[in-house]
């Protein structure tokens, strides 16, 4: 990112999707920011896609990026800095996949740290967890990392076993 005297440093840059890109792909960091296990991961499936495709930090999703790519593929993988107000324009107007690395309908984004911190996780029935499976169930495709994982998933929102599910 570049600062200019005449832009404030709080004021994002304009996202522009390129034309020709078949696929945007979504997460909170990228293997040129972070060098993690789901970055990997997520750069691994980019590498080996014949699609040409856009990688968009999560919390420079927008509204007009929104429209920009509107007939674009969309895949969410890590989106915690997404700004959760756009998830029902996401399901209405996009098609889209989810890569689901963790439990993102536990606040915590894992039962287990949920239960160390607070007790047993119950956040598949509070507000977050319902978004949360709403947006999973607008998915066109939901992409997890075990069986346990997808399991987990359908035993709290059952009807996500209609989707195409896939372990990756």
């Amino acid at each position: 990112m570049s600062f200019s005297l005449g832009k404030s440093l709080f004021e994002k840059e304009t996202i522009s999707i390129p034309q020709d890109v078949e696929v945007v792909f979504v997460a909170d960091l990228f293997v040129d920011d972070y060098v993690g296990g789901a970055e990997l991961t997520s750069q691994a499936l980019i590498d080996s896609s014949p699609c040409k495709i856009f990688k968009l930090h999560s919390s420079d999703v927008t509204v007009d990026a929104l429209k920009q790519g509107y007939k674009k593929h969309w895949i969410f993988g890590n989106f915690a800095r997404l700004n959760f107000q756009l998830i029902p324009s996401i399901i209405a107007n996009l098609k889209y996949s989810i890569l689901e690395y963790d439990y993102k309908y536990c606040m915590h984004r894992s039962p287990d740290l949920h239960l160390q911190r607070e007790g047993n996780c119950n956040c598949h029935n509070e507000m977050h967890g319902k978004m949360m499976s709403a947006f999973f169930h607008g998915a066109s495709s939901l992409w997890w990392m075990s069986q346990k994982q997808k399991k987990a998933y359908q035993d709290k929102f059952p009807f996500l076993a209609e989707k195409k599910n896939s372990v990756v």
